[in-house]
């Protein structure tokens, strides 16, 4: 199998999470994308006051509208205060930003500050809400049928790291990230794969290891 050149992405240490970056070392007609970070806690701090937005937050799209909202809080639709309304409580991430905790394995970010949330990360430590269940979103899915869930959704798919094998605690594991992009270019998932303990094929289930999801300006190339 050929296997494309290492992905570069962003890690901080002691525990910090940081924003995604578009750095990755590939051929120069290749498209920078982003990749998702092991899983790490972000650093708790106390209560952040509620927050206004400094900026207006953008109109929301069909796509983000498909999805969203899931535990009350909506990508560039939720506010600080409106967590906090919800009973959430919003901390700071030390290496700048801010997040919520909505359940052991997800947690929404506003990396820029900017007063609502514009990321979330979802980790198999938490269920998926039953109304992404409906469209097909299991843990338990395979490298295929993930390709098959967002195609049937519309998706286009971006193969950033093909498949292959590597050596995760002394055992293969199978090894791969794809971006899939809703149809009207507004919605983003980052499908890191590097986590299965049932086999290693792309037909092997409970291969994910995370997700990251961010809005996009559909004029961004």
């Amino acid at each position: 199998m050929l296997l494309l050149p290492v992905l570069a992405f962003a890690q901080a240490s002691g525990g910090q999470v940081k924003k995604p970056v578009k750095t990755v070392q590939q051929s120069a007609s290749a498209k920078p994308a982003k990749k998702a970070p092991t899983k790490q806690s972000a650093q708790p701090a106390k209560a952040s006051p509620a927050k206004v937005p400094t900026k207006a937050m953008p109109k929301l799209s069909m796509a983000i509208r498909q999805f969203f909202p899931i535990w009350g809080i909506t990508l560039n639709g939720t506010t600080w205060s409106q967590a906090e309304a919800l009973g959430y409580e919003v901390k700071s991430v030390h290496n700048g930003g801010k997040y919520v905790e909505v359940n052991e394995g997800a947690k929404f970010y506003d990396f820029e500050e900017v007063g609502y949330f514009n990321y979330i990360y979802l980790y198999p430590d938490s269920d998926f809400p039953s109304e992404w269940k409906k469209k097909g979103f299991s843990w338990d899915n395979s490298y295929d049928k993930w390709i098959q869930v967002f195609k049937n959704l519309g998706f286009s798919i971006e193969v950033v790291m093909e498949p292959t094998l590597m050596m995760e605690n002394g055992r293969q594991t199978l090894t791969a990230l794809f971006i899939a992009t809703s149809s009207d270019k507004t919605l983003e998932f980052s499908m890191d794969f590097n986590y299965g303990i049932d086999g290693n094929l792309t037909s092997s289930p409970k291969t994910l290891g995370s997700i990251i999801i961010w809005p996009k300006d559909p004029k961004e190339k």
